[in-house]
């Protein structure tokens, strides 16, 4: 399950700047152009345990969010440029698995966040589940696997927060996550969908490997996402 950080105190320039590097020990290994006007740069750390790894996501305007994972892919800590949010795991009951989705087709998860925005600071529970397809697609060159899944945030209260479901896709060769085709449900019934599938996979070495600035969706539309009703 991929989800939309390190500390970015870690980062060595404005968030919002052109030009972005990854902190000093981190070694980007994979840039993802995707549909929606979106590019995904990939990047470990010396520091961090093995298998962990972190996502830069951009749109045209610069940097809107860093989220860090470990080696099965549970979320661990995320910050959110455009309101300043961050997320950060506190602790999970079933923790995300992307071994267990690849050994036997189906994860669940539920685990907890501390959101904090500004002076504000919540716990919220996110509960879900990955389910494989059984289908495969290959998208210039890479082969992926298409998922099924579904996700809801809950506060202490018990009301849902958020809830997004749609299909992803997942490499086994890579163990990485890239989003598809989602779809965020509203409080009064509207649907709103994102084609966030991928375009190109650039490979260190490879023309536009490092590049943030997307390629694919951003005459057609800004926000990346359509009303559904």
């Amino acid at each position: 399950m991929k989800a939309g950080a390190v500390a970015l105190a870690l980062l060595p320039v404005p968030v919002w700047a052109a030009d972005f590097a990854t902190p000093q020990g981190c070694e980007p290994f994979l840039t993802v152009q995707s549909m929606g006007c979106a590019v995904a740069l990939h990047w470990r750390c010396d520091v961090a345990p093995a298998g962990d790894h972190w996502e830069g996501v951009f749109d045209t305007e610069g940097l809107l969010s860093i989220a860090h994972y470990d080696g099965d892919y549970q979320w661990l800590e995320t910050q959110y440029m455009w309101d300043g949010s961050r997320e950060v795991t506190v602790g999970s009951d079933d923790p995300i698995s992307l071994s267990d989705l690849l050994a036997g087709g189906m994860d669940t998860f539920a685990f907890t966040v501390r959101r904090t925005e500004g002076k504000t600071t919540e716990m919220q529970r996110v509960v879900g589940w990955d389910e494989l397809m059984g289908e495969t697609v290959t998208i210039d060159g890479v082969t992926l696997e298409r998922t099924r899944t579904e996700h809801r945030y809950m506060t202490e209260d018990g009301d849902v927060a958020y809830h997004g479901r749609g299909q992803q896709y997942v490499s086994r060769d890579m163990r990485l996550f890239f989003l598809g085709q989602d779809e965020v449900m509203g409080d009064d019934g509207s649907v709103t969908t994102y084609d966030s599938t991928p375009v190109d996979f650039i490979h260190p070495g490879e023309p536009g490997f490092g590049k943030t600035q997307p390629l694919y969706g951003c005459d057609e539309i800004k926000t990346g996402y359509s009303d559904a009703g």
